[in-house]
């Protein structure tokens, strides 16, 4: 197994374009140019994100950084636009990207999970 990642080669160049640096939470985490998905806004269409396979289908889902106060935007644009249905989020958020309210009232159209939200929850009850 680590020979054949060891051959693979992942370009990163989209990534380290001086219009993008600003908008990596961490400069040395990159998502590679071949996985990336881009938002349809044509300039500024860079997201730190990558697209995922799972066993049975490709793209199933979607890496991605917290996104920064200048990044925001762009990152509820890529929610829209793959038409998410649910987001994990697996680390804590120094600012809230998502109204902290009762799930019902984010969207229909999709589920929010996070550590933060489930304790909220669990203290209400």
């Amino acid at each position: 197994m680590e020979s054949r990642l060891q051959n693979m080669q992942f370009k990163y160049t989209i990534a380290q374009e001086e219009d993008n640096l600003g908008k990596n939470r961490f400069p040395d985490i990159l998502p590679c140019d071949k996985y990336m998905p881009f938002l349809t806004n044509g300039r500024g269409s860079y997201i730190n994100a990558v697209f995922v396979d799972s066993y049975t289908s490709k793209h199933q889902f979607i890496a991605t950084q917290l996104p920064l106060s200048n990044t925001l935007s762009n990152f509820w644009q890529l929610i829209i636009e793959q038409d998410v249905k649910v987001i994990v989020q697996l680390e804590h958020a120094e600012m809230p990207f998502f109204p902290m309210t009762d799930l019902a009232t984010l969207s229909t159209s999709f589920i929010l999970w996070s550590e933060e939200l489930l304790k909220r929850k669990s203290t209400s009850e």
